[in-house]
């Protein structure tokens, strides 16, 4: 028991992937008083891998290895609480987890679900995410609730750009750009119908940009599906998923998230580049994501109760051009200073957290 706990994460995504812009304070924050810090890359590598690397006490590159094999060094390095960041994404470790190679486990970040796994003991989440006592019945793991946001968004060794705030481009256009970058396999006809009342009720037009429209039949698939809810195709501006979609959030005036499989690496990079994002929060771990990033962000306002307010919300702020200026000059600023990106407050209840579930584990 007084020991400086071994706390080993596991992932194949130490690399250039949307999950690892949240992996950076796990790895390089963490207490190394208390903690020693492992972690297992199950991946194949690439330039972040190199920077990622660096940050562990003790970096494992398993790639290739065998679950047993993974699980073997594992057991072997004494983890006393092993974390998978993956879930049930792709190429994912859950394999290893069910060697049970550390006596305490935990999954999250990485995926909004329950891993269904009897030796995996914890299943990270906030507060937000799962405030209710009835969450816990859509898990098979122990809910571990940290009280902010249980993401921290650090994005500095993944990107070079760094944002500042400028004026909205409505300021310029003499229209509102609302604009969505998310996976379009996440919009449902009930979004495109909000959508398209959004569009009806403010001069205006909808940025579409993701890997849907990198095609002419995925253009044509979302213009048809606009067209059957009775939304107007020429006020879609589709683009291509690019390299330098960061940089075309400046085109942006208001980022319009989905429901309900809510964004999250797309609302953190709207609100980094000074965009608003409204959000629709919904009932379960997954659906509430964009309600715990915009709370975290100190912009609770943005986050709606149901559809009306969601279409409510995106409409008054669009009509608000003097707060919307605002909002765009300050939120690169007042992002990076709050809780969303505070890595020192974010590890210390993470490190709490271990200790709890440690001390618990050592009575039992």
């Amino acid at each position: 028991k007084n020991h400086s706990l071994r706390i080993g994460y596991i992932s194949p995504d130490f690399r250039q992937h949307a999950a690892a812009y949240f992996f950076t304070p796990l790895l390089r924050d963490a207490n190394r008083n208390d903690f020693k810090i492992y972690a297992y890359f199950t991946g194949k590598a690439d330039h972040i891998t190199q920077r990622f690397k660096k940050m562990p006490d003790v970096w494992r590159d398993m790639h290739g290895k065998s679950s047993r094999q993974v699980a073997k060094q594992i057991f072997d390095d004494r983890i006393d609480i092993l974390v998978d960041l993956s879930g049930h994404s792709q190429n994912n470790c859950l394999p290893v987890l069910g060697y049970r190679p550390a006596p305490v486990q935990i999954s999250g970040i990485g995926y909004i679900n329950t891993t269904g796994l009897s030796t995996v003991d914890y299943f990270l989440t906030d507060t937000t995410c799962c405030p209710n006592v009835g969450d816990q019945l859509n898990f098979r793991e122990k809910l571990l609730k940290l009280d902010g946001c249980h993401l921290c968004f650090a994005p500095e060794i993944l990107r070079s750009i760094k944002a500042e705030g400028c004026d909205t481009p409505a300021k310029t256009n003499g229209y509102v750009t609302y604009g969505c970058f998310n996976n379009f396999a996440k919009v449902t006809d009930d979004m495109l119908l909000m959508w398209r009342n959004i569009l009806e009720s403010v001069p205006s037009k909808l940025v579409i940009k993701n890997k849907t429209c990198s095609v002419e039949s995925g253009q044509n698939i979302i213009r048809e599906r606009f067209r059957r809810i009775g939304g107007n195709p020429e006020k879609l501006e589709l683009r291509p998923f690019s390299p330098d979609y960061l940089a075309q959030y400046r085109d942006i005036d208001i980022a319009l998230d989905t429901s309900p499989y809510c964004g999250g690496l797309t609302t953190c990079d709207a609100l980094y580049m000074g965009v608003p994002v409204i959000s629709l929060k919904g009932h379960s771990h997954g659906s509430r994501y964009g309600e715990t990033i915009l709370k975290a962000a100190g912009l609770p306002e943005l986050i709606s109760d149901g559809q009306r307010a969601y279409v409510s919300k995106a409409v008054q702020l669009g009509r608000q051009a003097d707060k919307l200026n605002e909002l765009h000059n300050n939120l690169p600023k007042m992002i990076r200073i709050s809780p969303l990106m505070d890595n020192k407050t974010y590890m210390a209840d993470m490190e709490n957290k271990f200790k709890q579930i440690w001390d618990y584990y050592c009575k039992v």
